[in-house]
């Protein structure tokens, strides 16, 4: 299981930590922050297009090229008037890209990645309160 912890630090300010890793998101200046960091969606399109490109490399390193793509642009439309999300789009650099190469395949392999397929398929996300500690409401390999 991945794990990933945040906690706030100042104002709108967040520390988030992972593994041994850490990023600091924050909201814009607009929305009252600081804009110490990057905000929340764009960390989520961050996520999309690293898995995105490194997924796509991984498919052309397997094929026996070098990687190739050397971009992922991901775009988000604004939420819909009903309340509902706009769509992603991911936008690979194909640059040069040798014309044997299959880019549905391509764009395939671009979204098998963990990210790119749990955004897709709408992971669903459960929402816990813990009293003291949010330690409490993990398994013990992951209260660490």
């Amino acid at each position: 299981m991945l794990t990933a912890d945040v906690r706030r630090v100042a104002k709108r300010t967040l520390l988030a930590t992972a593994r041994s890793h850490a990023v600091v998101t924050d909201r814009t200046l607009a929305e009252g922050g600081d804009d110490l960091g990057f905000t929340s969606g764009e960390m989520l399109l961050l996520a999309i297009g690293s898995c995105a490109l490194s997924s796509a490399n991984e498919y052309l390193l397997g094929l026996g090229y070098d990687a190739l793509v050397s971009r992922a642009r991901v775009l988000a439309d604004p939420p819909t008037a009903d309340g509902g999300f706009g769509d992603i789009t991911v936008l690979l650099d194909l640059g040069e890209h040798d014309s044997r190469i299959d880019k549905d395949a391509l764009l395939a392999a671009a979204g098998s990645g963990r990210v790119t397929r749990r955004v897709a398929s709408g992971s669903r996300v459960e929402f816990r309160a813990a009293e003291r500690d949010v330690r409490a409401c993990l398994s013990p390999e992951h209260a660490q």
